[in-house]
């Protein structure tokens, strides 16, 4: 660790530090096939079922998952989950919108 440090030091690159330790872990999860995933729930989870949505989650990516979960009132019910770029919309607020697409086309 010293070493690298001193080479950051000696080309003044200390202030790319975040940006290259974020990129390691990115790059180790990609090694051993960690995905991470943003969880929004409409309410707080309890333990039990955050570890329940992590395995479905884990299940849908096919790889494990380092899952970070947050809030928001305005889903109403259900659950949103971002894996990279991949978006799944379980939410009630999701599937009333996509519902009023439908019967607006109609």
């Amino acid at each position: 660790m010293r070493n690298f440090l001193a080479v950051l030091i000696s080309h003044e690159r200390l202030g790319a530090l975040t940006e290259i330790v974020e990129e390691f872990r990115l790059e180790m999860n990609r090694r051993l096939s960690i995905s991470d995933a943003e969880v929004v729930t409409a309410r707080p989870l309890q333990e039990q079922e955050r570890t329940k949505l992590e395995g479905q989650v884990a299940e849908l990516a096919g790889t494990r998952i380092n899952a970070t979960f947050r809030e928001d009132k305005s889903l109403i019910g259900g659950a949103i989950v971002r894996i990279g770029s991949t978006i799944y919309d379980g939410s009630v607020r999701g599937r009333l919108e996509r519902l009023k697409e439908r019967l607006v086309s109609s």
